[in-house]
C-alpha cells in the first residue's frame, strides 16, 4: 500500500471530541463532584498551622481548597464544577439559535437571484462588518441584564448568525447549479421541496463543523462580556462592608468569575481557572469543528501526527501485512491454533 494513499487518522477529530466529552461530563456531574457548598463562605479560618486567615485562601495552601477562594472564601473548585453548567447552557442555546438564523438567511440569499436575494447580500455584509461583541454590549444594557438569558440570547444572536448566513449561501449557490438540482425542477418539483430534500440535505453535514465553531465563538465573546462585567445573575448584589457592595450572581458562572477576579488583582487565581476553562473549551470546540471540516473533505495534511501514523504504517503495519499476505497459510494455522487455546483454557476455567 502506499504511504501517500493510506488512510491516516484525523486527530483534530478525535482530541476535539475528547475534550468536548471531558465538558460535557463536567457539566453534566460537575455539581456531584464539588466538595463544597460554591455559595457559602467563610470569613475567617484557622489552617493546620493554627494560624487564623481571612480569604481569599491561596491555592494548595488550605486543607479543604485545593485551588483557593475568592474574596468571600468561596472554593474555587467548587464554583468551577459549577460554573460550566450554566455557561455551557447559554452557549449552547445562543449557538443554536446563530446556527439556525444564519442557515435560513443564507439558503433564501443563495437560492433567490432576484431582488430579495440581493436585499438578503446587502444585509449579511452589514451585519459582518459590526463587531458582535459592541451589539451584544449595547442589546444587553439596553434590554437590561436583570432580564437574564433572554438579554443575552437576544444580545448574542442579532448579528452573530451573519458568518453562518455567509457560508450557507456559498454552499447553497453551489448546490443550486448541479445537475439533480436542475432535474428536480423540470419534473415540476416546488422550491420548497427542493430546498428540504436536496439543498439542505446537502449542507447538513456542514452545518454540524459549524455548530462546532459556533460554539467556539459565542464563549469568546460570553467569556469577554464577563470580563466586562455583563454576565448571568448580574443583578444580584453582595455587601461586602456597610456602604459597599459588589455585584455578583448566585449562582457561580464563568463570566462571573472571570468579572469578580478583575476586581482583584493581587488575587488572579479566579481568573486563571476561569479562563483555562474557556480556552479549553474554545480549543476543544474548534479542534472538533477543524475535525468535522477534515472529515468531510477527505483533507489529508501532511502534519507531525500524520508523519507519526505514516512511518509507522510504512515500517510496521505494511509489513506484517505483506508477510500476512505471502504466509497466508501459516497465518491460517496460527489462528486455529490460538483459538483452540483460548477455547481450551476457557474450559478448564
Amino acid at each position: 500500500m502506499n504511504l501517500t494513499t493510506s488512510r491516516r487518522r484525523n486527530w483534530p477529530l478525535l482530541l476535539g471530541w475528547l475534550i468536548v466529552l471531558l465538558i460535557v461530563f463536567i457539566a453534566l456531574f460537575g455539581k456531584g463532584f464539588a466538595p463544597l457548598d460554591p455559595q457559602q463562605g467563610v470569613f475567617i479560618l484557622r489552617d493546620y498551622n493554627g494560624i487564623w486567615i481571612k480569604p481569599p485562601f491561596p491555592t494548595l495552601t488550605v486543607p479543604g481548597y485545593p485551588l483557593g477562594s475568592d474574596a468571600q472564601g468561596r472554593d474555587l473548585l467548587s464554583q468551577l464544577l459549577w460554573a460550566v453548567r450554566p455557561t455551557m447552557a447559554l452557549v449552547v442555546v445562543v449557538a443554536a439559535v446563530r446556527l439556525c438564523l444564519g442557515t435560513a438567511v443564507g439558503i433564501a440569499s443563495g437560492w433567490w437571484a432576484d431582488r430579495r436575494g440581493r436585499a438578503l447580500d446587502i444585509v449579511i455584509s452589514a451585519a459582518l462588518a459590526v463587531p458582535v461583541l459592541l451589539v451584544a454590549l449595547g442589546v444587553i444594557a439596553v434590554v437590561g441584564i436583570e432580564s437574564g438569558i433572554l438579554a443575552f440570547i437576544f444580545g448574542l444572536s442579532l448579528i452573530g448568525w451573519a458568518e453562518t448566513a455567509r457560508l450557507v449561501r456559498e454552499q447553497t449557490r453551489g448546490i443550486k447549479g448541479q445537475m439533480y438540482v436542475e432535474a428536480a425542477r423540470a419534473l415540476g418539483q416546488p422550491d420548497s421541496q427542493i430546498i428540504i430534500r436536496h439543498v439542505l440535505r446537502q449542507i447538513l453535514p456542514v452545518l454540524w463543523m459549524l455548530m462546532a465553531f459556533e460554539i467556539s465563538n459565542t464563549l469568546l465573546v460570553a467569556a469577554t462580556l464577563g470580563f466586562l462585567g455583563y454576565y448571568l445573575g448580574g443583578g444580584v448584589w453582595f455587601q461586602v462592608e456597610d456602604f459597599a457592595m459588589q455585584r455578583i450572581t448566585g449562582e457561580p458562572e464563568l463570566g462571573q468569575m472571570l468579572a469578580i477576579a478583575t476586581q482583584d488583582r493581587t488575587h488572579p487565581e479566579a481568573m486563571l481557572f476561569a479562563g483555562t476553562i474557556v480556552f479549553v473549551t474554545v480549543m476543544g470546540f474548534n479542534l472538533l469543528g477543524e475535525g468535522l471540516r477534515r472529515q468531510s473533505s477527505r483533507e489529508q495534511p501532511d502534519t507531525v501526527m500524520d508523519r507519526i501514523d505514516g512511518w509507522l504504517q510504512a515500517i510496521v503495519w505494511q509489513p506484517i501485512a505483506d508477510w500476512a499476505v505471502t504466509n497466508i497459510g501459516q497465518v491460517r494455522g496460527a489462528a486455529k491454533w490460538v483459538v483452540f487455546i483460548v477455547l481450551g483454557s476457557a474450559f478448564c476455567l
